[in-house]
């Protein structure tokens, strides 16, 4: 049994579920002390006659001690000492030092065995806590039959033989927390029923099958954890009916099929997590609806089409992570609005076309991973400048088309003197020249005829040697000219984009070095 999280998938999304549940998951116990009791087993009979509270709750408490190991536990302080149970470690009443249990909080507290049906026997209990343990066998079906139970948390233990469907018989419920064991088996349609459930963890639980469309009906739920799975099938689109959630993650499963356009109705929600799936299409612009998000993850599926421009309203997002996908087209100007973003990750799509010159505006950015796409043009300054400000960037390999002029404005921002802007490297307005009128020879006679050579290589030799001669404006001029008319040559079906498309790339970055020059 894992104890920790074996992938550290999404941080801030596993940050964000932890801070943000209304208990410390993982807070450490009390150290025992000098009462810590040292018996094999506690006496239910001699210990509860006479008891504060009823004697079935007593034995209870004590049937809890005896097969769990309570000898073991690393605080079992007053455990069977005196007759009041309310004075034991990690047992809370309902009048302090008197009355029915109402709490039994013993996480990471080294409990091992069966959870005993016995606790059935506790009717005021609100909360029970035995995370972290090494608890094993079932969830007993008798504890469905607790009428005021609030919390139910049982994550990181050893617990198998799924999950109850009579769960969902528990409608006082606020949190379910089962994550982390080997249930094993499918999500119970019934928890549908929970209809107060704020908190919902199923990860790392061994389950499989879909998701019910029925969670869709907990209008309370605020987070939803179904990481490290075997789930299947598609998102239910019923889940856009959770309009309380801040936190929705369903990261290294098997789902499949396309993204709900219903999702973009969580307008509460903070984390969308879902990479490492099997997910199809493409992202829906209803997407652009989320603008509490801080964190969108998509990574590793199998998404496609164009990145909306609508994600741009995400102006509180400070992770994105869209790379491991097949993304075409190219990247919205409208990301350059995503003002708090800190790590975005386009890599290993299939993305085009030229980086916006407006993602220079992202002050807050630190991570910038576009490698492996498509990409070509000139880097506009703005994100050249990515390199000279300690931003993490990568845009190689891949993006064979990119290009960073080796002139002064772009060397200054060479800090480390690598001779890349983050790691494309930089080349001279010679080796421009000639690789253009290399590229424009080669399309003679396949692509173009003799006259359409001479006209192109004609138009681009004069336009250099008016900048040789230190005339750039009219070099410059020059050079837009030819760049409109390979452009009618691509629209026209003269060229093809492929064929074209190299030689405006390069004209530009000659345009860019010149204008340095006025």
């Amino acid at each position: 049994m894992l104890r920790t999280h074996p992938i550290v998938a999404a941080v801030a999304t596993a940050i964000l579920f932890t801070a943000c549940a209304d208990t410390d998951r993982l807070t450490a116990p009390t150290p025992p002390d000098a009462t810590r009791i040292n018996a094999l087993v506690i006496d239910a009979g001699a210990t509860c006659d006479g008891a504060v509270m009823p004697v079935a709750e007593c034995s209870a408490l004590v049937t809890l001690f005896n097969v769990t190991n309570g000898t073991g536990w690393t605080n079992n302080t007053n455990w069977g000492v005196g007759n009041n149970p309310c004075l034991w470690y990690g047992v809370t009443c309902s009048q302090g030092l008197s009355g029915q249990v109402t709490g039994i909080a013993l996480r990471q507290n080294a409990l091992a065995g069966p959870i005993p049906p016995q606790l059935a026997n506790l009717p005021e209990l609100t909360v029970l806590d035995l995370t972290w343990n090494t608890l094993t066998g079932p969830i007993p079906v008798a504890l469905t039959t607790l009428p005021t139970l609030e919390r139910l948390e049982l994550s990181l233990n050893d617990l198998v033989g799924g999950i109850p469907a009579e769960l969902g018989t528990m409608t006082s419920l606020r949190t379910l927390a089962l994550g982390q064991n080997a249930l094993g088996g499918t999500i119970p349609a019934t928890l549908g029923n929970l209809t107060n459930l704020e908190y919902l963890y199923l990860e790392n639980a061994n389950l499989s099958g879909n998701i019910p469309a029925s969670l869709g009906a907990l209008s309370h739920l605020e987070y939803l954890d179904l990481d490290l799975n075997g789930l299947t099938g598609a998102i239910p689109a019923e889940l856009g009916n959770l309009g309380a959630i801040k936190g929705l993650s369903m990261s290294y499963n098997n789902l499949s099929g396309t993204l709900p356009a219903s999702l973009g109705d969580l307008v509460t929600l903070e984390s969308l997590a879902m990479p490492n799936n099997a997910l199809t299409g493409s992202i829906p612009a209803s997407f652009g609806n989320l603008t509490q998000l801080r964190t969108i993850s998509f990574r590793s599926n199998a998404l496609s089409g164009p990145l909306p421009a609508s994600l741009g309203n995400l102006t509180q997002v400070e992770f994105m992570e869209l790379h491991q996908n097949a993304f075409t087209g190219s990247i919205p100007v409208t990301f350059g609005q995503l003002a708090a973003l800190k790590s975005l990750q386009l890599n290993d799509n299939q993305l085009s076309g030229e980086i916006p010159a407006s993602l220079g505006a992202l002050a807050n950015l630190q991570v910038a991973e576009l490698e492996n796409n498509q990409l070509s043009g000139v880097l506009p300054l703005s994100i050249a400048a990515w390199d000279d400000l300690s931003v993490e960037c990568t845009l190689t390999p891949g993006n064979g088309g990119l290009l960073a002029p080796d002139i002064a404005a772009y060397r200054a921002l060479d800090h480390d003197g690598d001779g890349t802007i983050c790691g494309v490297p930089f080349v001279t307005v010679e080796e421009v020249e000639d690789d253009t009128v290399e590229d424009i020879e080669d399309l003679v006679p396949g692509t173009l005829n003799g006259g359409q050579g001479n006209a192109l290589l004609t138009k681009f030799n004069h336009a250099v040697d008016k900048a040789n001669q230190g005339q750039y404006q009219v070099a410059i001029n020059m050079m837009l000219s030819f760049i409109q008319q390979v452009t009618e040559m691509i629209g026209n079906g003269t060229l093809t984009p492929a064929e074209g498309t190299p030689l405006i790339q390069q004209a530009e970055l000659l345009i860019v070095a010149w204008t340095a020059q006025l």
